[in-house]
């Protein structure tokens, strides 16, 4: 919780941080996977980004072929939902890097 709380609060570095000290804990946790990811794309790291959607998708295909296709965020706002679809986009290759600049 506490990367996402950073994923939120646009600290991508600390997201980064928590949602691997998470994953160190509990490799299967998909949830944390989606934050890693998406850190990655707010940090500007699209590479690591794209290699965490990569990993992510290889231990958890349904959970992110899901989350492809549905959007399906946790995030109550509406505009914490579209940076983190953006992102989650950016990472699958399915969106152009630069549409992260405007949600950063």
């Amino acid at each position: 919780m506490l990367g996402v709380a950073h994923f939120i609060g646009k600290h991508y570095s600390e997201g980064i941080r928590w949602a691997s000290r998470a994953l160190n804990d509990r490799p299967e946790m998909f949830q944390a996977r989606f934050n890693l990811v998406n850190c990655y794309v707010g940090a500007n790291d699209i590479a690591k980004a794209r290699a965490a959607f990569v990993e992510g998708r290889a231990r958890a295909p349904d959970a992110f072929k899901t989350r492809l296709e549905s959007g399906a965020t946790l995030y109550s706002r509406p505009r914490d939902n579209k940076r983190a679809n953006v992102f989650f986009r950016i990472a699958a290759g399915l969106e152009d890097p630069s549409a992260a600049e405007a949600l950063r």
